[in-house]
């Protein structure tokens, strides 16, 4: 590290009342205002602020059609309904996600099949699909992980050359773009999450986009009990609740969300702009420790960065064991809360949680990239509102903390 700026940054206190929250939500009256509204119009599910929001969701990144839902999470099961997924089928998924992404499969019945990332992006490595492909394959579930696209081409290439669907889990992905097109317009359908951590945030909620529309039409009934609108059905007397030909599940939106969503995402292009100088002044202030790896976008990706995640660089403790650099990540997070740093590994290795490795007899050997992400990540504080100085005071933390190695 250019040691100039290192003089400077050691020249900062550290106070034991600092807190640096690893997420904060963009919040301002322009929020409270929009919930006023709906509370004070009476009409506060599935009404015109839903609707709204759907069509503002679509515009901005490009989709046909959009369904907003109470999570990622539910979207995707929907999702999963609407392609008429059952059991026995097999569903090609990244080995290392928020759990999500393997649990909404189990619970159809199929098999989440885990295939092991590229570390340099902590993105499913498209040469893992070729690996992992049976003939019960149905499907490919990429995840868009931190706010980095997976590399859609090569996966939308592989699955149209095999006849497989694609559902983007673009829960981290609003405002990644590969090669200009943006995440949740490539597969058959995207889920985004609205969770507090996330770019723009509903406190939960979801949204799912799709150009089909006949997934579209199956989404709107699977999220609302699995009912057929009134619009789809002729000579219904008004004394009929509606008819349903198949189940569904209570998987809304509320008005009170949407009005705040679409708040947010009518900020969301300032507050991207704010997340991307957090990421540079963090790459600038990170740069010289050599003892970590810095999230990285390859040509063509523009990352929105949901998260920012480093990495423990093997290569720079060398002799140390997989568990001795587990260990060293522990300590790392540990000497961060001390500070005040909220911090915490990036995400899960989902073949090392117990249900998947126990049920399918897996083996960390397996998904060694993932097991490493697993086990050697840290994600360190980002959200449109840190400052300089909390920046500066994080970097300084993690400076001091690896001068003791």
């Amino acid at each position: 590290m250019n040691q100039t700026l290192w003089k400077d940054l050691s020249k900062l206190k550290y106070s034991m009342a600092k807190q640096i929250q690893i997420g904060q939500v963009d919040f301002d009256t322009a929020e409270e205002h929009a919930v006023l509204d709906v509370l004070r119009s009476g009409w506060i599910v599935q009404g015109p602020q839903v609707k709204n929001f759907e069509q503002k969701f679509g515009s901005f990144i490009g989709s046909r059609y959009c369904t907003a839902v109470s999570s990622c999470s539910t979207g995707l099961q929907t999702c999963l309904w609407a392609l008429r997924v059952k059991p026995g089928d097999e569903i090609l998924v990244p080995a290392y996600s928020w759990v999500a992404t393997a649990h909404v499969v189990e619970l159809c019945g199929a098999k989440p099949v885990f295939c092991d990332i590229n570390l340099s992006t902590f993105n499913i490595d498209p040469e893992e699909l070729s690996k992992r492909i049976t003939k019960k394959t149905v499907g490919i579930i990429p995840v868009h992980l931190f706010g980095l696209c997976a590399d859609m081409n090569r996966i939308m290439h592989f699955a149209e050359s095999e006849g497989l669907w694609v559902l983007e889990d673009a829960a981290c992905g609003l405002g990644a773009s590969c090669n200009g097109a943006q995440a949740g317009t490539f597969g058959r359908a995207a889920c985004f999450s609205f969770h507090p951590r996330k770019s723009i945030t509903t406190g939960e909620g979801g949204m799912i986009s799709t150009d089909d529309e006949m997934t579209d039409r199956l989404a709107k009934r699977m999220r609302s009990h699995g009912m057929i609108p009134p619009s789809e059905q002729t000579n219904m007397s008004p004394h009929v609740i509606g008819d349903c030909d198949e189940p569904g599940q209570n998987y809304r939106m509320t008005d009170i969300q949407a009005a705040i969503g679409q708040v947010q995402l009518e900020k969301f292009p300032d507050m991207r702009s704010r997340r991307i100088k957090v990421a540079k002044n963090y790459a600038r202030l990170l740069s010289g420790c050599d003892w970590l790896i810095l999230p990285s976008s390859p040509d063509g990706f523009e990352h929105a960065y949901q998260a920012y995640v480093i990495l423990l660089n093997r290569d720079s403790f060398s002799g140390k064991s997989f568990d001795e650099l587990h260990e060293r990540r522990n300590r790392c997070l540990e000497f961060l809360h001390t500070k005040g740093v909220q911090c915490r590994p990036g995400t899960q290795g989902l073949p090392l949680l117990s249900y998947y490795k126990n049920k399918y007899s897996l083996s960390q050997s397996s998904y060694s990239n993932s097991a490493y992400a697993d086990r050697c990540s840290i994600a360190l504080p980002m959200h449109s509102r840190l400052s300089v100085e909390d920046i500066e005071y994080v970097s300084q933390v993690i400076h001091e903390e690896f001068e003791l190695e």
